[in-house]
């Protein structure tokens, strides 16, 4: 199992008006031991990982099409400072984003 010592993390939502919405959410550990597995000879070894550091920020506008429908635009960008880390052993991506709309009714 994969647990650090030490953990935080952060969330901060702000909404302006009634139609747009910012999250910013931080996230940190303490470097922790893993164990990195060997498929060739199906043994194992210990391993310690450099704590995490990495923040994430959304944002959305939701605009009123009528009085019961509405479209909403959001976005995401994961690992906004670029930040290397890794989960479970595992190298993580870099900076990626996310877009799309929904549709209320």
């Amino acid at each position: 199992m994969v647990i650090p010592d030490h953990q935080i993390s952060l969330v901060a939502t702000q909404r302006f008006g009634r139609r747009f919405l910012v999250n910013f959410d931080l996230s940190a550990s303490s470097d922790y031991i893993g164990a990195v597995f060997n498929p060739a000879t199906f043994g194992s070894r210990a391993y310690r990982f450099r704590g995490i550091a990495k923040a994430d920020l959304g944002a959305s506008y939701t605009l009123p099409l009528s009085e019961s429908r509405s479209l909403r635009f959001f976005g995401y960008v994961d690992n906004l400072f670029d930040r290397e880390y890794f989960e479970s052993g595992f190298r993580t991506p870099g900076r990626s984003g996310r877009a799309g709309a929904s549709i209320s009714f």
